[in-house]
């Protein structure tokens, strides 16, 4: 869904700092947490089969979870001591104008 190296990219994050492995599941989390808290279903392409709530992943759905992963590679914790943070605001707000509330 969300390359790698574009993520790597995103995070500035080096392979000996960050494995593939943390970043996937990042990615992931990220996903679920967009379509759980939007009601969306996000893919790559949507086609004549994909379902009512379909979301393509791209413009700013794709800059809201690169925000997500960013944040959780740059903060393991749910807060620091020097700045409470918890979803980066942008990537609220841009789940909350795709927020569906029909089924």
């Amino acid at each position: 869904m969300i390359s790698l190296d574009l993520i790597r990219e995103h995070c500035r994050a080096d392979p000996e700092d960050v494995s593939e492995g943390l970043l996937t599941s990042y990615r992931d989390a990220a996903v679920r947490l967009f379509e759980r808290r939007t009601g969306r279903v996000l893919v790559v392409d949507v086609s004549s089969g994909a379902s009512a709530n379909a979301l393509k992943v791209e413009g700013d759905v794709l800059v809201a979870l690169l925000m997500l992963i960013d944040h959780w590679v740059s903060h393991k914790g749910v807060a620091t001591d020097v700045q409470l943070m918890e979803v980066p605001m942008g990537a609220k707000q841009v789940m909350d104008l795709y927020r569906s509330f029909f089924e």
